[in-house]
C-alpha cells in the first residue's frame, strides 16, 4: 500500500527541488500527493480533501508561521504525521513544533533525516540533531488528544499572532507598526481585539495566557 506525503513551502523552487530529491531517495511506495506554497491552502487540503499520510511544513511561511500551520491541522486531524522543516537554527523551533502537535523537526539540508522522518510515519521521530527534546514529541493521536483539551487560542488571526509575537520580543506599538507597515492606531485596534478574545486587560496578561496554553508566538 502506498504512503502519501505532501509539502508546503513558500519557495516554489525548493518545492520542486525537494520533490525530486525525495522521489529519488524514498521507496517507490512513497508517493508525493501534492505540493503548495500557500499555508491556508495546505490547511484546507489536510482537513477537507486529499489528506496525505505525511506533511512537510516549512517553518517560514508568509501568510502564517509553520508552527501555526501545524497546530491548525493538528486541532482538526489526529492522523497526519506533521514534520517541520527549516533552513534556520533548529533550536529556534523545536519546542514550538512539539507543543503544536508536530512529530519531527529536521533541517532541509539534512536529506537523510527528512527521508527517515517521512518513513517513520506514526511514531514520534523528534529532532535527531537535538535528542534532548525527544520526550516533548508525541504521536499524531497523542498530540491531538493533548491539544483538543486546550482552549482554541488559535482564534487569533495570523496578523494578531504576528503582533503578539512582536510584543513578546518587547516591541512598542510604534515599533510594531513600523515593522508591519501599518498605523499605530491599527496595531492598538488589533491589541484591543486580542484582549477581548483572551479576556485580559494588558499585553503581559495576553502573553501569559498564550504561553499557558502553548500558543507559540
Amino acid at each position: 500500500m502506498n504512503t502519501t506525503y505532501a509539502i508546503v513551502d513558500n519557495d516554489t523552487f525548493v518545492l520542486r527541488y525537494m520533490q525530486l530529491l525525495l522521489k529519488s531517495r524514498l521507496p517507490e511506495n512513497f508517493v508525493c500527493a501534492w505540493m503548495c506554497s500557500s499555508a491556508k491552502q495546505a490547511i484546507h487540503r489536510c482537513v477537507t480533501e486529499n489528506t496525505p499520510d505525511v506533511l512537510l511544513v516549512d517553518m517560514s511561511m508568509r501568510e502564517m508561521s509553520g508552527v501555526d500551520v501545524i497546530k491548525a491541522i493538528r486541532e482538526r486531524n489526529s492522523n497526519i504525521v506533521l514534520i517541520g522543516i527549516t533552513s534556520y537554527m533548529l533550536d529556534e523551533y523545536v519546542l514550538q513544533v512539539a507543543k503544536s502537535g508536530g512529530q519531527a523537526l529536521v533541517h532541509k539540508d539534512n536529506l537523510a533525516d527528512v527521508v527517515a522522518a517521512i518513513q517513520s510515519r506514526a511514531t514520534s521521530y523528534g529532532c535527531p540533531e537535538l535528542p534532548q527534546y525527544i520526550d516533548y514529541f508525541h504521536t499524531p493521536q497523542e498530540s491531538f488528544n493533548m491539544i483538543s483539551q486546550l482552549p482554541k487560542t488559535s482564534v487569533l488571526s495570523p496578523q494578531e499572532s504576528e503582533i503578539m509575537r512582536l510584543c513578546k520580543q518587547g516591541y512598542s506599538s510604534k515599533e510594531i507598526a513600523d515593522q508591519l507597515n501599518v498605523k499605530v492606531s491599527t496595531v492598538n485596534t488589533h491589541l484591543r481585539r486580542i484582549y477581548g478574545k483572551l479576556q485580559v486587560k494588558s499585553r503581559m496578561q495576553a502573553l501569559a495566557v498564550l504561553a499557558k496554553y502553548s500558543h507559540d508566538i
